[in-house]
């Protein structure tokens, strides 16, 4: 994982992989960015004129312990495995508005909550 900058042009051609929450649409996902990266995608809010979601990027070990339920999707944020964390604005005109973030400058009410975890359906059951 490398140090980057990604584009509204790369988060409309995003490709999703597992959507883990859907309401009306996708609202929290995996996705591959054509950087060769793996990020989740969170819906925070909605208004009349925009959507805002967080982009963080993930490493397939931290990806794996998430879908066994062993990291939850606070910390994903909270505590990203380095810089790669973005807001995106969906504008009514269908673009993003992307703008790095430090994971202090999100407030706590725009995060997941602390006790969210995911469970893939896809992974073996570890008590067998």
């Amino acid at each position: 994982m490398n140090d980057r900058n990604i584009t509204s042009e790369q988060i409309k051609n995003q490709k999703i992989d597992e959507v883990f929450y859907y309401y009306d649409e996708p609202k929290l996902y995996s996705c591959w960015l054509d950087l060769g990266s793996r990020y989740i995608a969170f819906w925070v809010d909605e208004d009349e004129v925009s959507q805002e979601w967080l982009y963080v990027e993930v490493s397939e070990q931290r990806y794996r312990e998430m879908l066994m339920g062993d990291f939850p999707l606070y910390l994903l944020f909270k505590n990203p495995e380095n810089s790669n964390l973005y807001k995106a604005v969906l504008t009514l005109q269908d673009e993003y508005l992307i703008t790095k973030v430090l994971p202090n400058d999100i407030p706590e009410d725009r995060l997941p909550q602390k006790d969210c975890f995911i469970r893939s359906r896809m992974l073996p059951d570890r008590s067998m």
